[in-house]
């Protein structure tokens, strides 16, 4: 059986090799990018069973990863989970 594939996008590499140590420990199989652009063209080659994203990305927002994904009948159904940043002030 394959392993399933996620990808994750997110500008803050820490958190990318974070959640990808633990999602790979899990055994998935994990691509990261910092980018949404890069994200788009990753998509269309690697075809992700799931695709984490942080809402604030460069070049392409999350939130416009997903619009763009959505409009393509191959992702419309790729179920797609939003990451975003909490600012507090103490």
């Amino acid at each position: 059986m394959a392993k399933p594939k996620i990808l994750i996008v997110d500008p803050d590499e820490k958190n990318l090799r974070l959640l990808a140590i633990s999602l790979k420990k899990a055994n998935f199989n994990v691509t990261i990018t910092t980018d949404g652009k890069d994200a788009l063209q990753k998509t269309e080659s690697l075809k992700p069973d799931l695709i984490i994203s942080e809402t604030d990305l460069n070049s392409v927002s999350g939130f416009e990863l997903l619009k763009t994904l959505r409009e393509n009948p191959v992702f419309k159904d790729t179920p797609f989970i939003y990451l975003t940043r909490i600012y507090t002030k103490y």
